[in-house]
């Protein structure tokens, strides 16, 4: 499945990004960022347009061209949870579904 470009756009009030344009048809998906990818990427969450039907693995894709949280994607395993439930990578979204993407955490 293919995407929509994803342009950087102005931060919005709540620390999100979201793409700007779009196509008829597609859908928007929040993706929350935890720990180090948000502390990497300066925002809590991206709004990602993207074909209907599109997996969690389209979705990944799609953030894999956004530095510098597709470089961060390329390094760290993340687990995925879409309405706040476990996801694999073929999990289909749905418009306006909650990807939460959550790298291991380290601590003591």
């Amino acid at each position: 499945m293919s995407t929509a470009p994803v342009p950087r756009s102005a931060p919005r009030a709540h620390g999100g990004h979201r793409q700007s344009g779009g196509a008829a048809g597609a859908m928007i998906v929040r993706v929350r960022l935890f720990a180090i990818l948000r502390e990497h990427a300066g925002i809590d969450h991206i709004e990602l347009r993207l074909e209907p039907r599109a997996t969690v693995a389209d979705a990944l894709a799609a953030l894999s061209h956004m530095p510098p949280i597709g470089e961060l994607l390329s390094r760290i395993p993340v687990h995925m949870a879409v309405n706040r439930d476990y996801a694999a990578p073929d999990t289909v979204l749905s418009a306006d579904d909650e990807l939460a993407l959550i790298p291991p955490l380290s601590g003591g």
